[in-house]
């Protein structure tokens, strides 16, 4: 399917929940139109009337026409008042029409809005992890702002043209009941009118699309900045960035400006076209009209007057069309995604509840690969981690252990093999219960711009202040709320900056413990950790593992001492498995490791 349709048939569904609305603002529309064409009709015979010079309703149809000659009957000076009267409360009403149809259309726009955004929203939180480790984070951003409002501005733009549109065909009749071969020349005069907004509207198709990727570029770039301000601020490459980014922007603001210089010489040549079109009319008019009878000079005038609000009306069409021209690309974009996202649906999530871990969780033969990577992160990884023990996992960086841990947590699928639980494969587990007995601390602590007690309420919305202090009691980490002048309504910052690593690390497992999972997965908990902070760390984990089921994942040797048995990776296989005794006399790879992490220490 084209592009054209596509995108209109996306539209079209958008609208159809806003039915009841656009149904309203269509007749309210018609009913403008129709007071439109009542007002612009009678402009002639008022003025003749109040000239004295007859009343022109020759020119009418006929209801109009007899509107006239009711008015026509009585005195001048009465006829040509309520005759006024008439146009004055014609016009007064169409406006009050247009006004509430202009109402209606933006609360169509904002109700498509808010609707649409909710969708991008639950899709970019709901799309698999696979999606998010391709997107950049300001990618995301231009899909919940700028292509929600081109979007939802285009399904509003098409509400407000049903009026515009209707007001046209209502001129038109008119024109072509007046003098069907001078509207013929007119629309003679419009085509080529036409033509020349379509040799414009192509560039700026072009342009919007232009905008539209420097846009996208630029904020990216400016995002990629902010997140990344303290490397910026390490290599001291303030300018530097600064040159960047304002060489995006500039870029961002001279396409901008191209795209309005078009969009301000599209006026004043609409105006001189249609001044062209008018002098026309009036010239074949002379010849068609007032050449076989000079006394219907009056019909050639309302001719021309109904011509000429015509014009602005085909103007106003004309702008709604180049504006959502300007924002084709987004919509396009934006329907790009949400196809995908329909295609790839919601991260997948079982029917079967889970109740608690009976027996424990079994890998079968689990392979899995990333799908921009031609080697496999994991590959036939076989283990058993039983109801109440402790496997932790060792091995070099990239060696596969945190891919086994989102393997575990349903990050990911696995491409061959499966994991049990109980004997039943965790596809077939509900997301929401599998998770909700699940907890995971990892080295890459994430903390939001809140306040600590926020922070640790997020594992348990509704805990009370009692059971957040006895889950930071449990975290060694009361000592730390007492220090802080503002205790637990501290507010620690974007991803926690005004925390130490080792006070971020207690805060998440104090998180962890408010959650009181029944499984735990500890990824590297203790990397990037002082001794003293490891030393806090791993009394709090002690308290967090406590009859708890524990896969770890470690990095120094010295956390497996309460491990029951250990895996070693290497290149995505485990090699060796046991004891943390057991290979320290028998396991090649685990002595090496060890003796790697014993030089680490002792320098």
């Amino acid at each position: 399917m084209s592009s054209l349709p596509r995108i209109a048939r996306f539209l079209v569904n958008l609208l159809i929940p806003q039915r009841a609305v656009i149904f309203l603002a269509c007749l309210i529309g018609a009913f403008s139109a129709f007071l439109n064409g009542i007002g612009v009709s009678l402009i002639v015979p008022v003025i003749l009337m109040l000239w004295g010079q007859g009343d022109g309703s020759l020119a009418l149809p006929g209801f109009l026409a007899h509107i006239v000659q009711l008015f026509s009957g009585l005195i001048p000076e009465h006829s040509a008042a309520g005759l006024v009267v008439v146009v004055l409360m014609a016009i007064l009403l169409c406006n009050i029409a247009r006004f509430t149809h202009a109402a209606l259309s933006q609360r169509v726009n904002f109700r498509v809005s808010c609707e649409l955004r909710h969708k991008v929203i639950d899709a970019l939180l709901t799309a698999e992890m696979a999606y998010h480790d391709c997107q950049h984070a300001g990618e995301q951003f231009n899909r919940i702002s700028p292509e929600v409002s081109y979007t939802s501005h285009a399904a509003g733009s098409a509400v407000l043209g049903l009026e515009k549109a209707m007001t046209a065909a209502v001129m038109l009749a008119l024109l072509f009941y007046i003098s069907w071969e001078l509207t013929l020349l007119s629309l003679v005069a419009l085509a080529l009118i036409a033509g020349v907004h379509l040799i414009l509207n192509s560039t700026v198709q072009e342009m919007g699309k232009r905008f539209y990727v420097t846009s996208r570029n630029s904020y990216r770039s400016l995002v990629e900045a902010l997140n990344g301000i303290r490397l910026i601020k390490s290599f001291n490459y303030e300018k530097k960035e600064l040159a960047k980014l304002t060489q995006a922007f500039e870029e961002n603001e001279r396409t901008l400006f191209h795209y309005r210089l078009y969009l301000g010489a599209a006026g004043p040549l609409n105006d001189l076209l249609a001044v062209f079109a008018l002098i026309a009319m009036a010239y074949f008019g002379r010849i068609f009209v007032i050449g076989e009878n000079p006394a219907l000079s009056a019909w050639l005038l309302t001719y021309l007057i109904i011509l000429v609000r015509l014009l602005p009306e085909l103007s106003d069409l004309h702008r709604i069309r180049t504006s959502l021209l300007h924002g084709w690309a987004g919509v396009s974009d934006l329907l790009d995604f949400l196809e995908l996202h329909e295609q790839q649906g919601r991260q997948r999530s079982g029917t079967i509840p889970f109740c608690g871990l009976r027996k424990g969780i079994a890998f079968e033969n689990v392979s899995f690969s990333f799908h921009d990577r031609l080697d496999a992160a994991v590959e036939g990884v076989q283990f058993f981690l039983p109801r109440g023990g402790t496997v932790a996992l060792v091995g070099e960086s990239g060696s596969g252990k945190s891919t086994i841990g989102d393997l575990l947590a349903g990050f990911y699928q696995p491409d061959r093999g499966r994991i049990l639980v109980d004997g039943t494969d965790l596809r077939d587990i509900d997301r929401q219960s599998w998770l909700a007995g699940l907890g995971i601390v990892s080295q890459d602590v994430f903390l939001f711009h809140e306040t600590i007690y926020s922070n640790i309420a997020y594992a348990r919305p509704g805990a009370t202040t009692a059971e957040i202090e006895a889950a930071l009691h449990g975290a060694h980490a009361m000592d730390l709320i007492k220090s802080l002048p503002e205790g637990l309504e501290t507010v620690v910052g974007d991803r926690g900056v005004r925390l130490s690593g080792g006070e971020r690390q207690r805060i998440a497992i104090a998180r962890a413990l408010l959650h009181n999972p029944e499984i735990l997965i500890l990824d590297e908990v203790m990397s990037a950790l002082d001794p003293l902070a490891e030393q806090k760390v791993q009394e709090a984990l002690r308290s967090l593992c406590t009859q708890r089921t524990v896969l770890l994942i470690a990095h120094r040797l010295s956390s497996l001492r309460d491990a029951d048995h250990v895996l070693v990776f290497q290149h995505g296989r485990i090699v060796e498995s046991g004891s943390p005794p057991d290979l320290l006399k028998r396991g090649r790879y685990y002595r090496d490791l060890h003796a790697a992490f014993v030089r680490q220490s002792d320098s």
